[in-house]
């Protein structure tokens, strides 16, 4: 008994200190080295934050705000009525829709960003094809600037909402609306009245998700509104111009406005929670029974499945362009199937030399990066999934909260904490990986604590009855009921840290310059077709994951993380 006691004392202790260590501690540095730029306190730095001042800084907190207030707009006015649409009507091909619908996540944020970029910017394709079609002498618009970035966000973010609103659906009481139908409400009425309140929470939560993300956001602002004024970019250009201590000013206002952000939509989304608890009835579904309504559904999603393939479509399309030949024209005069065959020259190279070329460097960096991250993230999310649902010791709450934190920090935050508190790790290949920790460090946490919940404690007491110890009992019992739910947050955090672009462009080192890297390096230097292949390359092996997730561990694995 007392080395149990030891044990998960232990485990507490790590559980408790690791957030402590790499969330909390260097978020407290960077905020006072702001305070004490000179070792004395000075609030000089925080000057052009001043309401009611005209200043770059201002004007770029606020210009972040209303971005992510705006993308929250957009993506909920798609992804809502989606997820109403695929919940609550039934018609032909709405499976292969709602597969469809999910295919923005699968695109990591730059590879989405440059695709928006070839097929709407200045040189875009539409833009291009219009001027082409209708013989103008100019093309009749080019994106770029906040438009762009709100598009970006809308198309990339609205799967929040659509998730969300069809879950929450699932869990609707049928009895309320059939209640206030029998009262004579119309349906729009019973939509707004009753529907939408109870859906409140829900859509709340991903609200919240959908402007933590935008305040975030790195990869849509760098490419179209560059000389637009948005805190993240400009919490870049300052360690860029090598103004260090203006970063970290911008660096705490900007995790100051993410964690404002964090307790208003919790608030907003506790409102009416128990409404949504309902009896598990399904809604019922609008079918062939209302055929004009069926038939506007089918045509709207046959646009929508469009729409939805065009970016990946049109990377698989760039991918097979020669590099530098693509200016003006509608699409790539030129193509070659060269930019894949220095890919299969350099596996081959590596399979035949056991040396890794540099073509292949950035994609080997990029996985065994995202591999050590993930398997830290792995087994420090079981260790605090049972400090936190089983030991439940004093301060949990607050142990909790710690590692709460570091989903409410953006990636630019995160870099800039590091960088500040552990300045010895700059320009070393081990900075990456635990900032990859860092930002990923709630989702395994949450999605095992989700699948232990589930595990009645009455099955541990069995298995100890039945004569096995307590590793026993974990090793046998435990882990194979809470594998789904922990290989669900291993994939999610494996598939969205292999793109990661956010903190990398402020971390990376030329020793371990990730596929990301090399894409916005060859998007910079005009090798459209590269960049496009570098895409593909990393659309498949995030492709491949979540097939092997499929294969191997069962359709589960993707749901069970809640």
């Amino acid at each position: 008994m007392k080395a149990t006691g030891a044990a998960r004392t232990a485990v507490t202790a790590v559980v408790a200190a690791l957030p402590l260590a790499i969330v909390v501690y260097p978020a407290a540095v960077t905020l006072g080295r702001s305070l004490f730029p000179d070792g004395t306190f000075s609030l000089g730095l925080y000057a052009d934050f001043v309401p009611f001042l005209d200043s770059p800084d201002l004007e770029a907190l606020e210009k972040s705000v209303l971005l992510s207030l705006a993308s929250v707009v957009l993506a909920g006015a798609i992804g809502v009525p989606l997820g109403l649409l695929l919940e609550w009507f039934d018609f032909p091909g709405k499976g292969i829709l709602g597969s469809l619908l999910t295919l923005p996540v699968a695109l990591p944020p730059l590879i989405g960003t440059l695709a928006f970029y070839f097929l709407y910017g200045e040189s875009g394709i539409v833009p291009r094809g219009l001027e082409a079609l209708l013989a103008l002498d100019a093309v009749p618009f080019r994106l770029g600037g906040i438009p762009a970035v709100l598009l970006v966000h809308a198309y990339t973010l609205y799967v929040f909402f659509y998730l969300f609103t069809r879950a929450a659906c699932r869990r609707l009481d049928r009895a309320a609306i059939e209640a206030a139908r029998s009262l004579g409400a119309s349906g729009p009425s019973v939509l707004f009245r009753v529907i939408l309140p109870l859906l409140f929470p829900a859509i709340a939560g991903a609200g919240l998700l959908v402007f933590m993300t935008s305040m975030a956001s790195f990869s849509a602002p760098y490419i179209f509104a560059t000389p637009e004024r948005i805190l993240s970019l400009e919490i870049f250009h300052s360690r860029e111009r090598g103004d260090v201590a203006r970063s970290l000013a911008q660096t705490t206002v900007l995790t100051l406005a993410s964690l404002g952000a964090l307790a208003v939509f919790r608030g907003a989304g506790g409102i009416g929670r128990a409404a949504l608890e309902g009896h598990g009835i399904a809604p019922r579904r609008i079918g062939r029974k209302r055929p004009i309504a069926t038939a506007a559904a089918a045509a709207a999603a046959t646009l929508l499945a469009i729409l939805l393939l065009l970016p990946h479509l049109t990377v698989l399309l760039l991918s097979f362009a020669e590099n530098g030949t693509w200016t003006t024209e509608v699409l790539p005069p030129r193509y070659t199937l060269e930019n894949f065959a220095e890919f299969f020259r350099a596996i081959l190279a590596l399979v035949r030399e056991g040396a890794m070329p540099a073509l292949l460097e950035p994609a080997g960096h990029s996985l065994w990066m995202t591999a050590a991250a993930t398997a830290v993230n792995v087994v420090f999310g079981v260790a605090a999934a049972f400090v936190l649902v089983r030991y439940r010791p004093r301060g949990s709450k607050w142990i909790e909260a710690t590692i709460l934190l570091a989903w409410a920090l953006p990636g630019t935050a995160v870099a800039v904490n590091l960088l500040t508190a552990f300045p010895n790790l700059a320009g070393t290949v081990a900075v990456l990986p635990l900032a990859y920790v860092v930002r990923n460090l709630p989702v395994l946490v949450r999605s095992s604590s989700t699948s232990l919940a589930q595990v009645p404690p009455s099955l541990e007491e069995a298995a100890r009855g039945l004569g096995h110890g307590r590793a026993g009992t974990f090793r046998r019992v435990l882990l194979p009921l809470v594998m789904p739910g922990v290989l669900a947050g291993a994939l999610l955090v494996f598939v969205t840290t292999l793109g990661e672009f956010v903190a990398t462009i402020l971390l990376y080192t030329p020793r371990n310059v990730p596929i990301s890297m090399q894409i916005a390096a060859d998007f910079r230097e005009y090798n459209f077709g590269s960049a496009a292949a570098y895409g593909v390359v990393l659309l498949v092996l995030i492709v491949l994951a979540l097939f092997a997730s499929r294969r191997f561990f069962g359709r589960g694995v993707g749901l069970a993380g809640g």
